[in-house]
């Protein structure tokens, strides 16, 4: 597990404010727990008490994250996840690349804003296994978030055109 968040280009780290160096801990140790629980989702039936535990702790911390540091915007490479140039979650393999489902769909961000609900949270938990699980078929990520109507997600993407 990493101990703290890593500029992205170590030779052109930029200089971050205090404020800009938690907010990019806090958006790790975020993403660190969307993978740990998409995991969890995969292993177990939706029933199972820890997956439950796993979705609502996503969710109130996601809702903590929001109020302590304001909007969370991560982008996609297609092999990391990023907070304002900082690494989040580079692929450690092609089965642990969190970043390929995102970026595979055309997604370049997305922006979580303060006030999102825990079922925001939820649709998108539960779009992002659709897309990035062994049988992800014909669903695109954009499509099922659009079709979530996700008030309090925004997301940034390349038009299919």
């Amino acid at each position: 597990m990493r101990a703290s968040a890593r500029p992205e280009h170590d030779s052109e780290e930029a200089v971050r404010t205090p404020e800009q160096e938690a907010a990019a801990r806090a958006a790790e140790v975020w993403v660190n727990h969307l993978a740990r629980t998409l995991k969890t989702c995969r292993l177990y039936d939706a029933n199972n008490p820890t997956v439950i535990r796993f979705r609502e702790e996503l969710a109130q911390a996601l809702a903590r994250t929001l109020d302590e540091h304001g909007a969370l915007t991560l982008r996609f490479t297609s092999d990391d996840v990023l907070c304002e140039d900082v690494s989040l979650y580079p692929a450690r393999s092609r089965d642990d690349n969190l970043a390929l489902a995102f970026y595979r769909d055309g997604v370049h961000a997305i922006t979580f804003s303060p006030g999102i609900e825990p079922a925001e949270v939820e649709a998108f938990l539960d779009a992002v296994l659709l897309v990035s699980g062994q049988n992800a078929g014909d669903n695109d990520l954009v499509t099922l978030l659009w079709e979530a109507h996700l008030q309090s997600v925004d997301v940034d993407y390349v038009p299919a055109e």
